[in-house]
């Protein structure tokens, strides 16, 4: 089965628990990053983004980018993880 970045594979289409997966971890993901990067470099962040909520809604784009990649691979990579425990 072939799956372009961005779609899901037909079983998982649209599921509830894939999309509050999504969006807990891109709200997670922008928060956190952003508050990490606003104490490590205070400057650079009131340069590139001016606020903490220009920053998350950078940040969530960029998971949402970052968690459509991971949706064409997941299942593979989370048991090539998994298994790595046994």
């Amino acid at each position: 089965m072939s799956v372009n970045i961005g779609e899901y594979p037909d079983r998982v289409t649209g599921t509830p628990f894939v999309e509050a997966v999504e969006e807990k971890y891109k709200m997670k993901y922008a928060v956190a990053v952003c508050n990490a990067l606003k104490e490590a470099d205070p400057a650079t962040f009131n340069q590139h983004f001016g606020s903490m909520e220009e920053c998350i809604r950078a940040a969530s784009r960029f998971a949402d980018f970052n968690f459509d990649l991971w949706k064409v691979k997941w299942p593979k990579a989370l048991a090539n993880n998994i298994a790595a425990f046994k």
